[in-house]
C-alpha cells in the first residue's frame, strides 16, 4: 500500500502529489474502535462509547451517524487515498478505525444514485449509502441520518462514487 495512503492525524488528512485536486479525497477525521470488521468506504454510526459499526437498519443509525471509514489498524493507521482500495479491510473487531467526519471521500452505493442527491446509510447492505429523501431525511428533522451529497452518479448497487461528507 506504499504510495496509496496519506498520513492521518486525529484532525485531518489531505492527499498530496496530484494535479487534479478536484476529486482528491480529504477532510477531518476521528479515531474510534471498530465494533465489527469494517472496510474502507463503509458508512458507520456510533454504536457504543468511542466505538463505530455499520448497519442496514435505519432505526439503528438514526441520530448516531459517525461518517465514512477511511483507514485503520489494517492500513497502518493511515487514510487510504486511492479509489481502487475502497472495500479493503480497515479494521477487525476492537481494532482502531479512522472515520471521516467532514470532507470528500468515496462511498459504495446501495442502489442507483444521481449526482447531487443527498445520501444516507443504505438499508439493503450495511456500510453502503443510498439516496435520501428531503421529506424523511432532511425536512422532517431526522438529524443524524444525513451523510452528505453524492458528487458522482451510481447506475446501481456496489458502485464506488465520490461524495461530499458533512454530517447532519
Amino acid at each position: 500500500m506504499a504510495g496509496n495512503t496519506a498520513e492521518a492525524s486525529r484532525f485531518q488528512f489531505i492527499r498530496c502529489g496530484s494535479d487534479d485536486v478536484g476529486d482528491n479525497p480529504g477532510g477531518y477525521i476521528e479515531e474510534f474502535a471498530a465494533g465489527a470488521a469494517l472496510n474502507v468506504g463503509d458508512a458507520v454510526y456510533v454504536s457504543a462509547a468511542q466505538t463505530v459499526n455499520k448497519s442496514a437498519v435505519a432505526a439503528t443509525v438514526l441520530g448516531k451517524i459517525a461518517g465514512i471509514v477511511v483507514g485503520g489498524t489494517k492500513t497502518y493507521m493511515k487514510a487510504v487515498d486511492r479509489k481502487l482500495d475502497v472495500g479493503i479491510q480497515a479494521a477487525a473487531t476492537s481494532e482502531r478505525v479512522l472515520v471521516l467526519k467532514v470532507g470528500k471521500y468515496w462511498v459504495v452505493s446501495d442502489a442507483a444514485i444521481t449526482a447531487g442527491d443527498i445520501i444516507t446509510p443504505g438499508t439493503t447492505t450495511a456500510g453502503r449509502v443510498k439516496t435520501g429523501t428531503v421529506t424523511t431525511d432532511l425536512a422532517a428533522g431526522d438529524t443524524g441520518r444525513l451523510l452528505g451529497n453524492a458528487l458522482e452518479a451510481a447506475a446501481g448497487a456496489a458502485v464506488v462514487i465520490l461524495a461530499s461528507i458533512y454530517l447532519h
